[in-house]
C-alpha cells in the first residue's frame, strides 16, 4: 500500500470499492479558442473520492500500475462513464494509459469499445514513451483511424521527440511553459515556431495550465489555436 498525504492508505480493497461503488467521476474541462472564447472541445478528467475524501488521480492509477488486471477494470470502468456522460455536441479529449496494454486479456475490448465511440482524440498520458513502443501505438492509433494529442509538451522529462511531433494531430503545451515565459519572455519565440511548424502540417496548438487572466495575456502573445485550464472551470462551471 502507499500513503496518501499521511493519513490515508490506498490499498486493493479501496480500488476494488472504488469501481464497484462507482466512487468516481469525470470533470469535463472546456478547451477554448483563443480567438472567440467559443468551446472546441473537452478534456475527460477522473475524479476519485472514498469516504468523502478527494483522491489524487495521479496517486490512484500509480497504484494501480502494479496489478494490470486491476488497473484495466479501473481504467475500463472510468472510459465507459466518461463517454457515457460526455458533452455530445463537441469533441472529447480522453487520457489514455498504455499500462493497459499489460493486461492482455482485455485491451482488445477496450480497443473494440474505442471503435464504436465518435469525435473523440486519444491524449498519451505523460509515462506514454517509456511504457510501450511509441511506433507501434501510433502504428494502432493509425489502424483504428484515432487521433490522437501529445500531452505535456516542453514539461521536464516529456515524451518529446521528433517522431510523434510529426505523428501528433495536436500538440498541448505544459504549464511549465508559462513558468519559463514569465522568467523570460523570449521563450514566446519559441511557441510561435512550434505554431508555425504545427499550422504548415495541419495541427493544432493547445496551451494548458491557463489560471488567471495573466496566463491568459500571455497565451495570447502566442499563436496557439486553443487554451485550457482552471480560469475556463470557472467560466464555462454553470453554462
Amino acid at each position: 500500500m502507499c500513503k496518501l498525504n499521511n493519513f490515508k492508505l490506498i490499498s486493493e480493497e479501496i480500488i476494488n470499492k472504488i469501481i464497484e461503488k462507482k466512487l468516481f467521476y469525470t470533470q469535463y474541462q472546456p478547451i477554448v479558442s483563443i480567438k472567440d472564447d467559443s468551446i472546441f472541445a473537452y478534456e475527460a478528467l477522473a475524479r476519485f473520492k472514498y469516504n468523502n475524501i478527494v483522491l489524487p488521480p495521479d496517486i490512484v492509477f500509480e497504484y494501480c500500475h502494479s496489478n494490470l488486471e486491476l488497473f484495466y477494470k479501473l481504467e475500463s470502468s472510468i472510459k465507459k462513464e466518461q463517454f457515457r456522460n460526455r458533452p455530445r455536441d463537441k469533441k472529447l479529449f480522453i487520457n489514455f494509459d498504455p499500462h493497459v496494454f499489460g493486461y492482455k486479456t482485455g485491451v482488445n475490448d477496450l480497443f473494440t469499445f474505442f471503435k464504436k465511440q465518435k469525435n473523440f482524440i486519444i491524449e498519451l498520458v505523460e509515462n506514454s514513451h517509456t511504457s510501450i513502443n511509441i511506433k507501434l501505438l501510433i502504428d494502432i492509433f493509425n489502424k483504428f483511424e484515432f487521433e490522437f494529442a501529445m500531452d505535456d509538451f516542453f514539461k521536464e522529462d516529456s515524451m518529446v521527440s521528433i517522431f510523434l511531433l510529426n505523428h501528433t494531430n495536436y500538440i498541448k503545451l505544459d504549464k511549465d511553459m508559462l513558468t519559463a515565459i514569465k522568467s523570460n519572455y523570449s521563450f514566446v519565440h519559441i511557441i510561435n515556431g512550434l505554431v508555425t511548424f504545427a499550422h504548415s502540417h495541419n495541427k493544432k496548438v493547445i496551451f494548458e495550465g491557463i489560471e488567471t487572466y495573466e496566463d491568459l495575456e500571455m497565451a495570447k502573445d502566442t499563436n496557439v489555436d486553443f487554451i485550457q485550464g482552471f480560469l475556463y472551470d470557472k467560466q464555462f462551471i454553470n453554462k
